[in-house]
């Protein structure tokens, strides 16, 4: 299984693997972005 899957990686010359490190940092930005704004929010509401 892992020998196919590296094989499979290699014939798409490593596109999807750069891919998808993208998507993770993308990912995990927007976590942070949210966790941020959530804070923000949660804050307005206290002083409300």
């Amino acid at each position: 299984m892992y020998v196919k899957n590296s094989r499979e990686i290699r014939n798409n010359s490593g596109v999807w693997p750069a891919f998808s490190v993208y998507c993770y940092k993308q990912m995990s930005n927007v976590q942070k972005r949210l966790k941020i704004a959530f804070q923000l929010v949660s804050n307005i509401g206290n002083c409300l």
